[in-house]
């Protein structure tokens, strides 16, 4: 499988993309073969087709057997549809010829590394031709192995591998029928075949003899979608986006340095011409939803590096603390370029759905406390996708999965039927303590107190109490202004 790299995998064990490169279709149950041998070894996977590479995932042991295969490496390909149940449909990708004769300009097998200045004799009409050519200047067949010697070719050695013509005695390849020189039929006195011992040697290198890299290697459509992503590879080779990843960013020039440019007005220039294109480049994408969708890879740019910006501030700045963390919850509603959808995904939708939102979530439950309703969760996932909405079945669906799928989440619900989602680090003996700590150190305190002060949802906190409550670490007093909590004072060792 020399083809093939070692794909990274993220924590969801979804492929690590590349810069400004994109999912355009997955398929699942697929397996490799390399050549016409079936490898076993990657017999059942998920393929991903994306601008720039296949990418293979490995359903057994996908952190050690996950392999990507650049696009610009293949120079054809073609589907042949599978023979009843015997055969599943395959796609078969032909490896560029610049691979292969790189391959095979070590290889010493290569029947062209004999040496140029041997004369060698055509076994058909006996022309005796210079070393240097691969094709016979007389009759035009190409060169063998067994030619490489003049001195060593005799007749009888033609006549065993070929056909002579019991009218003009003219000795004819042996898959002829008719004589080539006068049209006398021959009679098959020999087999009709290629000697086995003759390798015909192609113009800049042979397929025979590049052992270590194959001419082409096939995907195996075990469920179906072959015509699919047959359709969706011919767009990805004919756009080419892989060449394309060295474009300029929004607010990058290429422009040479100019030593007047320099020093400190230099920079405060740039700045303000970086400054000044990215508030263009954000006006032109929201005047219109339509332009908005055509930019959304350059707003992904954009908020990324002010991501970046925001991380480096000082975080003793109190001035700007507030709007810093406000603009940072923005910032978590970008950054999905290549959301997954059912076109794309087909009968393995809601895993990858399931694995795309934990990624999401990640750092959005980090920001949150480690839980967040089922609600935002829906709100937040929709407004990053833009305009590739999904369903509250969806997304109710593809959370309930991160258990199966070992995600480091889990789907929750309380008794009072709240759906949240949870991180597996937050434990409820945590959060029953934290309460229980909060409350002793503040006094008697409502749900709506807690809630603003944490800034949770107060459904949330109201479940959490209640919780803690259970545990017999806190106490409540219903009073006609409403419950509060107070620490339980039955526990404490401390009282007499």
């Amino acid at each position: 499988m020399n083809q093939f790299e070692k794909l990274e995998l993220n924590p969801s064990l979804r492929p690590k993309l590349l810069k400004d490169e994109v999912v355009n279709v997955l398929q699942s149950s697929v397996g490799l073969y390399e050549g016409k041998k079936r490898c076993l070894e990657y017999d059942d996977g998920v393929v991903y087709l994306t601008t720039h590479r296949i990418l293979y995932v490995d359903n057994t042991d996908p952190q050690n057997k996950s392999l990507s295969l650049k696009l610009g490496l293949i120079s054809d390909f073609k589907t042949s549809a599978g023979f009843w149940k015997s055969s599943s449909p395959k796609v078969t990708l032909y490896i560029s010829d610049d691979v292969i004769s790189t391959a095979a300009s070590g290889s010493s097998n290569d029947p062209t590394n004999l040496a140029p200045s041997t004369p060698w004799i055509c076994y058909i009409c006996n022309h005796s031709n210079s070393g240097d050519l691969v094709k016979c200047e007389l009759c035009g067949v190409k060169k063998t192995v067994n030619e490489s010697s003049a001195a060593s070719s005799t007749d009888s050695t033609d006549k065993q591998n070929g056909l002579t013509c019991p009218a003009c005695t003219f000795i004819n390849h042996s898959c002829m029928v008719r004589c080539e020189l006068c049209d006398t039929e021959l009679v098959a006195s020999v087999d009709k075949s290629t000697p086995s011992d003759y390798v015909l040697v192609e113009e800049n290198y042979t397929r025979q003899s590049t052992p270590d890299i194959l001419p082409y290697v096939k995907l195996s459509f075990r469920s179906g979608g072959h015509s699919n992503f047959a359709a969706e590879l011919k767009n990805a080779l004919s756009q080419k986006q892989w060449e394309r990843v060295n474009e300029p960013e929004i607010g990058k020039k290429d422009n040479d340095f100019n030593p007047s440019l320099g020093g400190i007005s230099g920079i405060m220039r740039n700045v303000d011409l970086n400054t000044k294109e990215t508030d263009e480049a954000l006006n032109q994408a929201f005047s219109d939803l339509d332009v908005l969708i055509q930019k959304a890879a350059d707003m992904v740019k954009i908020a990324e590096s002010i991501t970046v910006k925001l991380s480096k501030e000082d975080p003793g700045d109190e001035t700007s603390s507030a709007a810093t963390a406000n603009f940072k919850t923005y910032l978590l509603n970008l950054g999905i370029s290549s959301p997954v959808t059912k076109d794309k995904a087909g009968a393995i939708y809601h895993q990858e759905l399931a694995k795309q939102l934990a990624e999401f979530l990640g750092p959005v439950l980090e920001q949150e406390g480690g839980t967040i309703s089922l609600t935002d969760v829906y709100c937040l996932f929709n407004r990053a996708r833009g305009d590739a909405l999904i369903s509250p079945q969806d997304v109710h669906k593809a959370t309930s999965l991160f258990d199966s799928l070992n995600l480091p989440m889990r789907l929750r619900k309380f008794s009072s039927g709240l759906l949240v989602v949870q991180s597996l680090s937050q434990s409820d003996d945590a959060i029953a303590q934290h309460l229980f700590e909060l409350i002793k150190a503040n006094g008697a305190l409502s749900a709506i107190d807690i809630a603003e002060v944490e800034s949770v949802p107060v459904v949330l906190i109201t479940e959490q109490l209640l919780m803690t409550e259970a545990r017999g670490l806190i106490c409540r007093d219903e009073t006609i202004e409403g419950i509060k909590f107070y620490e339980n004072l039955l526990i404490r060792s401390d009282l007499p």
